[in-house]
């Protein structure tokens, strides 16, 4: 089973608590980079007995934004687009900016 099945079966048996956090509607604020380092759009955060997760939706073009003095992937810096319509679940700690 998937891990954003399990986490939502889990929760429909069980009250969720609401993970205290800052409005991630507006861009730039509800995207961030994963430690693998996808970038994510975050829809939501959901707690689960005591894991935390984002649920979002994943970029799958990441390009550097500029190359000179060096690529902008050195600072954690990327130009991402094509943004998958599959909603996916990963724990908080996972995130690294």
């Amino acid at each position: 089973m998937a891990l954003l099945e399990k986490i939502l079966k889990d929760i429909s048996l069980a009250r969720v608590n609401a993970v205290e956090c800052r409005n991630l509607k507006n861009a730039p604020d509800n995207c961030v980079m994963l430690h693998d380092p996808r970038v994510v759009l975050v829809e939501n955060f959901v707690q689960n007995a005591d894991q935390k997760y984002i649920i979002g939706r994943e970029f799958r073009t990441q390009q550097d934004y500029f190359l000179r003095p060096v690529p902008s992937s050195v600072l954690s810096e990327f130009c991402v687009s094509n943004l998958s319509p599959l909603l996916q679940a990963w724990k908080v700690e996972h995130i690294k900016h």
